[in-house]
This record gives structure tokens, C-alpha cells and sequence, in this order.
């Protein structure tokens, strides 16, 4: 895994709702709608700040999926930067209080 962490927080420039293990998320700014299956919600919830991803990825998705923890992360990152390139999440290199975020 990567040596530098990324902490997540959600966008306030969306709307989102939660359909079983899915979300949909809606982007204020341009009426994107994304859906998000049971691994893109997991990372979606634990987004909040003070988590860093590998430890999202550690927690909430190699326990529940066949998948090493080496390619969760890649994938993880990469869903990640697809999202952060849309406004969905946010980025940062270090934990965020809730004003911050």
C-alpha cells in the first residue's frame, strides 16, 4: 500500500440515498447520478475525515469480499480518484475536523 494516507469526506455539493447495500449519489452542480454497489458504499460511509482509506479498505471491504488487501486498495484508490475527479469526494492528506470537511 501506499505511504502517504488519504482521508475522505463527502461533497456538499451532492444529494444521496441509500437503497439496501447501494447509493445513489446526485451532484448538485451538474445532475451527474452515480449508483454505488456495496463496495462503493462502504468506502461512500466511512468517508468522513478521520478514517484513512486503508483503513476503510481493511475494515469494511476485505472482510467481507474475497480479495486481497494489496488489490482492494488499488481499486479502492481508484474508485476514489474517479470520484474525486467528479466532486463526489474529497481528497486530503491528513485528518479533517467536521468544520474542515
Amino acid at each position: 500500500m501506499e505511504s502517504s494516507e488519504m482521508y475522505l469526506t463527502q461533497s456538499n455539493d451532492i444529494a444521496a440515498r441509500t437503497l439496501g447495500d447501494d447509493t445513489v449519489i446526485m451532484s448538485t452542480l451538474d445532475s451527474t447520478i452515480f449508483m454505488l454497489n456495496s463496495v462503493g458504499s462502504a468506502i461512500w460511509n466511512g468517508a468522513d475525515g478521520k478514517t484513512p482509506l486503508s483503513r476503510i479498505v481493511n475494515e469494511r471491504i476485505c472482510p467481507e469480499f474475497d480479495v486481497s488487501d494489496e488489490q482492494a486498495f488499488a481499486d479502492a484508490k481508484e474508485f476514489v480518484d474517479e470520484m474525486a475527479k467528479h466532486g463526489i469526494l474529497l481528497i486530503h492528506d491528513a485528518p479533517v475536523s467536521p468544520k474542515e470537511a
